[in-house]
């Protein structure tokens, strides 16, 4: 695939989850940032699946770099229902609740 979009990257993300293949989901995910530019930003299904393989593996670091990442954008992904149930399963599942 020459130039894959997020359908494509959201697709090849859920199958890993879907699979119990979750740092190479994780994997996939880092690798999407670093080559996808401005063009190409995650939206709130790519977040919810990562955010739930953060969670099945314990990741509570990667976890915490993907809830920087939602802060961070400009493009209101914190205000999301979905993304916001997503980082509070995490976060329980990491045993992180305080």
């Amino acid at each position: 695939m020459p130039k894959p979009d997020l359908v494509s990257w959201n697709s090849i993300l859920d199958c890993h989850v879907y699979c119990a293949n979750y740092n190479q989901a994780l994997d996939l995910f880092a690798r999407m940032l670093q080559h996808s530019g401005t063009e190409l930003q995650p939206d709130d299904a790519t977040l919810v699946v990562t955010l739930s393989a953060c969670g099945a593996i314990g990741a509570l670091d990667f976890g915490r770099k993907v809830h920087s990442f939602i802060r961070d954008s400009t493009n209101n992904l914190g205000e999301c229902i979905s993304v916001s149930n997503a980082l509070v399963d995490m976060y329980a599942k990491c045993g992180a609740v305080e």
